[in-house]
């Protein structure tokens, strides 16, 4: 997570976020101004900036595009700004609790940890969906809560796993139970360029191995290949745009709070015709 989403996730309100950003913005580029940021983002007053950056009066809906641009904020950390200013302006409930929830999904989204996928994983993959399964218990678990899930007979993968989660720092142990520090994680792609393409074609076997059985269940699995004609450069450009609207969507779905079970996201997009 950037210093500017880390802003926008914590901040309590719009003109916090803005006094933040501007400071951020200013330590990048020390001989910045209020005047040469009300200039980029035509803001007409350099007083009405300074009081919204200090905390005195509530930002403008229409003044967030232009602000975000001269602060060089990304989309999503401008959208983030958006709902913030709109909760903050809003003048009933229900626009005020709608911006909230927006707000709520997107920075859980913003707050993802990437974390770079551990080389050649020795418990097998296995480990993996052990350390998804916290959710199942809260994040607070023992190897009873696993064995339980998983079933007995798997109590020595379980303890694998574990072990190798641990040596990952991944997981921490305390009086015999387990728990991890963030409640949604992204493995990336691994230094071990092989142990990453094992870990997709682990998934993409998977899903394999299980699309009979959920093809026909509509109602909690949803299993769909397409092909089209496209323009190669609208592609290329729609790409990464396709990626924060998926990693928006696990976002919202993922939770520790009360999860019941593990759902399995594959998503392939790629040229038809090999490289």
């Amino acid at each position: 997570m950037d210093a500017a989403a880390a802003i926008l996730v914590r901040a309590a309100a719009s003109s916090d976020a803005i006094g933040d950003l501007y400071a951020l913005h200013k330590r990048r580029h020390p001989r910045a101004s209020l005047a040469a940021v009300c200039k980029k983002s035509g803001i007409p007053s350099r007083g009405y900036l300074s009081e919204v950056v200090n905390g005195k009066r509530v930002l403008h809906s229409k003044h967030v595009a232009g602000l975000a641009r001269a602060l060089e904020l990304g989309e999503q950390t401008t959208r983030c700004l958006a709902l913030l200013v709109a909760r903050d302006n809003a003048t009933d409930a229900p626009a005020r609790e709608a911006a909230a929830r927006e707000l709520e999904v997107l920075r859980k989204g913003l707050a993802i940890a990437f974390v770079t996928l551990p080389a050649a994983p020795g418990a097998g993959f296995f480990a993996f969906e052990v350390f998804c399964a916290f959710g199942l218990f809260g994040n607070d678990v023992a190897v009873a809560d696993l064995t339980q899930y998983f079933g007995e007979e798997r109590r020595e993968d379980v303890n694998a796993a574990l072990s190798q989660l641990s040596r990952w720092g991944m997981i921490e142990e305390q009086h015999g139970r387990f728990r991890h520090g963030r409640d949604f994680i992204i493995f990336g792609a691994s230094e071990d360029r092989v142990a990453h393409l094992d870990f997709l074609r682990h998934c993409l076997a998977d899903a394999h191995a299980r699309v009979e059985s959920w093809f026909q269940h509509s109602g909690r699995a949803y299993i769909e290949s397409t092909m089209l004609s496209v323009n190669r450069a609208r592609y290329e450009a729609a790409l990464p745009r396709i990626k924060e609207l998926l990693r928006q969507a696990q976002a919202e779905l993922s939770t520790v709070a009360d999860a019941d079970m593990i759902a399995r996201f594959n998503v392939q997009i790629y040229p038809a015709k090999a490289p």
